[in-house]
């Protein structure tokens, strides 16, 4: 038999409300908890997502779209293509702007970029180089209402900050009664290099800057980039050409460009597209050397590349007429010695092979050392306009 005394009401209740005021507490706790944890995860929450819409490239349209029935030509840029050899000259480039003196110079400006560059690490820019558009193309046409005009329609193609850039855009610039409405899309010009002939405009379609120097172009465009049932249509074989030719750039030169689609190119035309590529490279080089002659071509194509410290570039000239050849040889003798005496003149050394063939002829250049020969120089113009470099000049 037990003889355990049964407990009374007063030993019992303590003990029976001890779990449920622990309860109580842990609830509060709890509450207390997630009132405070909730913002910080919210915060969090926000900030991955703020990282991730300003990293995001958006939705990029391939900037080969630009390529058209009405394009005559192309300019395509591939970063990726030079991202070893351009980070590597680069990083370069401002590990030598950091090794001048910040107090040499008065402009707030460049003192504040030298300071910034003060102990820089050639090998900290190659990761810059990892947000990099991946193509630039340029799409070249002829305006048919100003005569030998060339048309250019341009667009990037982002692997960092699309959509950051595109709401940016709309945000700051498109708020303006310049402002056009088309295709969904808001175009804005904007001012133009002081030497060109004509005006410039800016749009985005999805999330992929577009540029243009002719407005109903740039529209035409843009109604078929944000428009699926335009492109219902086969490509012609032109287009098509054009196309394949863009695929073989993209995927091994950093710069290229091509000429001669749709017919075979007057000697007119191949004065337009020179007269395009001196104004790019400097009219200085055709100086001395006489018009275009007389030859017509099928097909003209430029390649660039660095090669290590070096940078090579080919130009391509084909359907040359045999009896056009002489002149023809003439003439790119006459233009690259002048290329070659200027370069030579200012420090770089040029090598050039000229090969010919039926109907054909291709010039092969090498810019040896071309890195130290591009760092030297932009080091040299940055220091001209450093103070102590002014005062030497002016006694």
């Amino acid at each position: 038999m037990n003889n355990n005394p049964l407990p009374t009401p007063s030993d019992a209740s303590p003990r029976a409300g001890a779990p449920q005021k622990n309860r109580v507490k842990k609830r509060v706790l709890w509450g207390c908890g997630c009132g405070c944890l909730l913002p910080l995860f919210l915060v969090i929450a926000l900030v991955a997502w703020g990282s991730h819409y300003v990293k995001s490239p958006g939705e990029q349209i391939p900037t080969r779209r630009l390529l058209s029935e009405s394009s005559e030509g192309l300019i395509l840029l591939s970063p990726k293509n030079g991202r070893q050899a351009m980070g590597v000259w680069t990083g370069e480039l401002l590990a030598e702007l950091g090794r001048l003196d910040p107090e040499d110079f008065e402009d707030p400006d460049l003192k504040e970029m030298v300071q910034s560059l003060q102990g820089f690490r050639a090998e900290s820019v190659a990761e810059f180089f990892d947000f990099m558009p991946s193509s630039f193309t340029v799409a070249l046409g002829i305006d048919s209402a100003k005569a030998g005009q060339l048309t250019a329609i341009s667009g990037l193609n982002l692997e960092f900050g699309g959509k950051a850039s595109h709401f940016l855009f709309d945000y700051f610039l498109t708020d303006d009664s310049s402002t056009i409405e088309h295709a969904g899309a808001s175009i804005v010009p904007f001012t133009a290099p002081s030497n060109s002939k004509s005006n410039w405009y800016i749009a985005f379609a999805k999330d992929t800057p577009i540029f243009g120097n002719n407005l109903p172009l740039l529209k035409s465009t843009l109604t078929e980039l944000l428009d699926p049932e335009v492109n219902a249509e086969q490509p012609s074989p032109a287009l098509l050409r054009m196309q394949g030719d863009w695929a073989e750039l993209s995927s091994n030169v950093l710069l290229g460009a091509t000429l001669g689609y749709r017919e075979r190119m007057s000697a007119e035309l191949v004065r337009t597209w020179f007269d395009g590529l001196a104004e790019m490279i400097g009219r200085d080089f055709e100086r001395n050397v006489d018009p275009w002659p007389n030859v017509g071509l099928d097909h003209l194509r430029l390649e660039m590349q660095p090669d290590g410290d070096d940078a090579t570039a080919r130009l391509e000239l084909f359907g040359v007429a045999p009896d056009d050849m002489p002149a023809c040889e003439a003439f790119v003798d006459e233009w690259m010695a002048t290329i070659q005496t200027q370069l030579r003149s200012e420090g770089l050394d040029v090598a050039i092979d000229r090969l010919s063939g039926p109907g054909n002829l291709v010039l092969d250049l090498r810019l040896n050392d071309f890195k130290t020969w591009l760092i030297t120089r932009v080091v040299d113009n940055v220091e001209a306009q450093s103070s102590r470099s002014t005062s030497t000049q002016d006694l």
